[in-house]
Formats: structure tokens, sequence, C-alpha cells
């Protein structure tokens, strides 16, 4: 098994690897310029961590940042005590308002390739102190200005293909603007001096960062619009060690990267978990299944290495699977492809919603790859996976990750809460305690106290009470192994990976002037997992809302993934 990444933080990692291997590649990609070794990535990230202080006037000693924030927790934090789990560090509480203490970190929003630019900006966020807001790069600039606002950033990174949305959302919101590509592309910048790596040194001693803030993430909810969950460093971190141990991640990999890195999918599993012990990373920047099945079969065009791993959400799956079948292979040439596959690549996974049987079996005739699946949320990390050593079938999740305790509550005629704890209780709402859950949604108290449920736990893994994170699935457990059967609340959509509230979509719907009323349901599919339907009532009689109209109506408000599939018009 894979031992734990040897650094002390997320900042620090860069140098730390660049000590070890300066001239390893970390990322590839397509375009012209050499791939982003690990020595050219940390002194770039250094270089422009300079260029982002004199933006925001905003030279901190981190020691003192992580003092002031330790201070406020201490002031602020649940006087419910924090119990140990397992062989980690007591795990404190949320907060209920997770601002009043992080906003001395300022928050600084990119919107990026997936390319070096990408990584180099997040690790310079990082070094700096700030916190990272990674935007959506399809989002419609409504949504964009909504997060800016809410998370109220100090800064906008954009590179050279969103710099006119860059420009936009500086005159909306008002909100300072940077072009990334312009200084990390530059003739003089370190990415393009071969010798940078050698120039580049970690200047301070590695501070207590686990504290600090690393990242607001915004995940739709049950309550309409989306949630900024704040993730720290040591969230983070414990996320890290628990994936690189469990999934065997190391130096010798080279991870097939194709998915959006705004979700907490793309941006741990298989890009901070992979650079964190070494590994190389091959960007696409964004999925399309032809150059997909290229790279996985190292016929890509190109001086790059061959591909061991891979993830990706269920619809992924389908439509590799239907660019398979289009392409009416030969027999010796699926021979071919189920031969490499099976040679070549060791991991490959599947999550952010559930994975019908039918791929699971399909993808496995094709490939020889009974696919990984694992379980987790934007607010807990990764905390269910089948072994990567192990049986699988489909349709389970597996068992409880490193790190993690999981519970099965249920509720009886009287409305009580009767739970258990591992394998305990057969079906159940799924409960979550340990040191990856998140401190809490930025600006939304309620919100995240309707998150949080104190339960004692009296099996011997926790010493008194805690707060337990309410995922909202339920589950069953049998034999020790997890299978999630649905969500407790028809509120939330799962559309192609992509957690949707059904609340948002219809506040948007019902501003149309020929809408009265109007319900958004989720209605099952086989490529999407669910496809999005709107049951609508005209103002009128009269009027007839098509499926066109209603897209057309909702088009630059929400992304494109929220859209609407279908309409159902009926009458008062």
């Amino acid at each position: 098994m894979a031992q734990h990444p040897s650094f002390s933080c997320l900042p620090r990692l860069p140098f730390f690897l660049e000590s070890r291997s300066p001239t390893k590649a970390a990322l590839y990609w397509a375009g012209d310029r050499s791939p982003l070794t690990y020595g050219t990535l940390n002194a770039s990230s250094d270089l422009f961590k300079n260029r982002l202080s004199e933006e925001l006037h905003f030279k901190p000693s981190i020691s003192e940042l992580s003092s002031n924030i330790h201070k406020k927790l201490q002031a602020l934090s649940p006087t419910l005590p924090s119990p140990r789990l397992h062989d980690t560090a007591p795990v404190s509480g949320p907060l209920n308002d997770p601002s009043i203490v992080y906003k001395i970190q300022p928050r600084i929003a990119f919107i990026c390739d997936n390319n070096d630019l990408y990584v180099t900006s997040l690790y310079a966020i990082w070094k700096m102190g700030c916190i990272a807001v990674p935007l959506c790069k399809t989002h419609p600039l409504a949504e964009l200005e909504y997060v800016l606002r809410d998370c109220e950033a100090s800064l906008l990174l954009s590179s050279d293909n969103y710099k006119d949305i860059g420009h936009a959302l500086k005159q909306s919101v008002g909100v300072a603007h940077l072009n990334v590509s312009e200084f990390l592309n530059s003739p003089n910048s370190v990415l393009n001096d071969s010798k940078a790596a050698d120039n580049s040194k970690w200047t301070e001693e590695a501070p207590v960062w686990s504290e600090l803030g690393a990242m607001i993430l915004y995940t739709s909810g049950t309550t309409g619009h989306p949630k900024g969950v704040l993730l720290t460093h040591s969230n983070i971190r414990y996320h890290i060690y628990s994936l690189v141990s469990e999934w065997d991640y190391s130096e010798a990999d080279v991870v097939l990267h194709a998915l959006p890195l705004h979700h907490l999918h793309g941006i741990l599993n298989i890009l901070l978990c992979p650079l964190s012990c070494g590994a190389s990373i091959l960007m696409h920047n964004k999925f399309e299944p032809d150059k997909v099945w290229s790279s996985l079969l190292n016929k890509h065009d190109g001086n790059y290495p061959k591909v061991n791993v891979f993830s990706g959400v269920p619809t992924m799956y389908n439509r590799l699977l239907q660019y398979y079948e289009l392409a009416r292979y030969s027999n010796e040439e699926k021979e071919m492809i189920k031969n490499h596959c099976q040679s070549n690549i060791r991991l490959m996974m599947s999550g952010s919603s559930a994975l019908p049987d039918s791929i699971f079996k399909r993808w496995k005739e094709v490939t020889g790859h009974a696919l990984l699946e694992r379980y987790g949320m934007t607010e807990t990390g990764m905390v269910l996976s089948n072994l990567y050593k192990g049986h699988r079938e489909p349709g389970l999740v597996g068992y409880p990750l490193p790190y993690n305790s999981v519970r099965l509550v249920s509720k009886d005629e009287d409305n009580n809460l009767n739970s258990g704890t591992f394998g305990e209780v057969e079906e159940g709402e799924i409960h979550l305690y340990g040191p990856g859950i998140f401190k809490g949604y930025w600006k939304k108290p309620e919100a995240t106290q309707n998150a949080f449920t104190i339960l004692n736990h009296d099996k011997g893994q926790l010493d008194g009470p805690a707060h337990w994170f309410v995922t909202g699935d339920i589950a069953e457990c049998r034999n020790n192994v997890y299978k999630i059967l649905g969500r407790a609340s028809v509120d939330i959509i799962k559309s192609g990976g992509y957690k949707i509230s059904a609340l948002e979509i219809e506040k948007v719907i019902l501003e149309h002037s020929l809408v009265s009323e109007c319900a958004v349901i989720g209605v099952q599919d086989e490529d999407l997992g669910q496809k999005v339907v709107a049951i609508v009532i005209p103002t009128t009689d009269n009027h007839e809302l098509s499926l066109e109209i209603l897209k057309n109506w909702c088009v630059d408000k929400l992304a494109q993934y929220k859209h609407i599939q279908s309409v159902q018009s009926q009458t008062h």
C-alpha cells in the first residue's frame, strides 16, 4: 500500500517535489509549450504569488495569519467537545458562518483552461495565504456574478480564453481583474525559462497551515442558490492522505484528466492526489470521447507517456461506450483495445452520481476493467470506496475510507433518530464525522445548522457527542459494504455527474411572464442518470409553453447542465 505523501502543507508541496524531482513532468496538455515540471511549478507559483501580493497589497506573515484564525476559532467554535477519531487530531465542530473567521484571508477567484495556468494560479493563491475560488468555465455571467458577490472576491484571475468574461465581471461586480496568461506566458516568464527551477527557493519555514482556509467550492442544495463550501488545508490534506494510500497512487502514475476543475472530483481525486506524490497528469481541456479514447489507447498527438489511471462520471463512460459502438471496430481491433486497457491501465474509477449496472457491465466487457466506484460530496470529500485490490460489484460504493466514521440513521414512528455504526443498521440516511468535513457554508448560518446534527457515539469510536454531517443520501449496508439507494429530498437532481437544485431552476422559470406555476423534477435517464423535467402551468390557457421557449429563457441565467430537457404543460 502507498505511503502518505511526505509534505507538511499544501503550499509547501511544489517545493518538496522540486527538491526531489525538479525535472519530472507534473502536467502535460495539448499545446505548443513544454510540459510543466515540478521545478517550474514551484518557481512560477512563487513568482506569481509575489505578483498577486502586489496587486492586492497583501503580504501577510503566515504565522500571524494562522495565529489570528486560531484565536477566532477558539472564540467561536461550538462548546461541544471535539472527540478524536482513530489517530487524527481532535475534530473541531462546524462554524455557523465561517466567513466571520476566514474573511481575514482574501478570496481570489479564477477561471482558466485546464492546464499549467490553473495549477500555477492555485498554488500561488495558497502560498500567499489566500482562499482559492475556482469558477466554472461554462456558467453564464449571472451565476459567476453571484459567486463573486457571495464570496466577496478581492481579485479575479482569468486566462486569455476567458479574458472577455473577466472584463465583463470586472464591470458588473467591480472586482479587480488580472490576466494570468499575460504574466505566465510572457517571454520573461518563469514558464519559459528552463533554468528557473534552479533559482526558486521556499523562503519561509513551513508554518502551521492546518486551520487556514484553502478553497471555497460552490455546490447546489435544497435552498435554491448554490452554497459556498469552505474547506481548510487540514480538510484537504486528510483526504489526500486517505486516497493516495487506498488507491495506491505513486510517482509512477500517469493520470488522464478530463473532468471540470471547479468540482471536488476533478480537483482532489485526480489533480491534487497524483501531484502530491510526484505523478504526472495528462490534461484535457474538456471531455471529448474521441480524444479520451486516443489518450487511453496511447494514440494521441504529442509525445506523452502512457496513461495508467482514469476517472470519470457515469455520463462520460456512457458516451465513451457510444463512441466505441459507432466506431464499428473489427473483432481484432476490439481485442486490441481490451488487451491494451488490461495491460497498461491499472485503475479506472467512476463517481459523482450512481453508475448504472448496464454501463458497469458493458465497460468491463470492452476494457476488462470493473470500474471502482466511490462515494463523496463537496462538503465531505471522499468517504466510501471500493477496494483497489478486491472484488467489485455494480451498484456498490464500498467501505469507509480512513479518517471517516459513517452511520446509517433512520427515524422511528415517533420521529426519533435510531443510529448505529458501520454495518449495524441495514438502511438509513448517511451521517458522517471526521477531519475532512467542511467548516460550514459561506455566509449561510441557517444552511450550516441544518446540515449537521448532534449524535452521541457509544460504540467506542468516539468518546462523546459530536456534530455529524447529514448527507441527505439513503444507503443500505450489507456485509460491511455500502450501496446508495437514493436521495432523501426530491429537490436534488443528479444529472450528468452534477448535483442540481430543482428549486433554483424553478425560481428562474417562475420569473417568465407566461408561467403561473412550476415544478422541476428529475426523471431517470440512461445517459445522464436523471434528466431535468419542468412541469408548468401557463398564466392563461391561451399560451403554450414549449421547451424551446423555456430553454431560451434560461440560457443566460443557468449553466447549460441545469437546462431542462423536457416540458410538460398543464392547465389549471
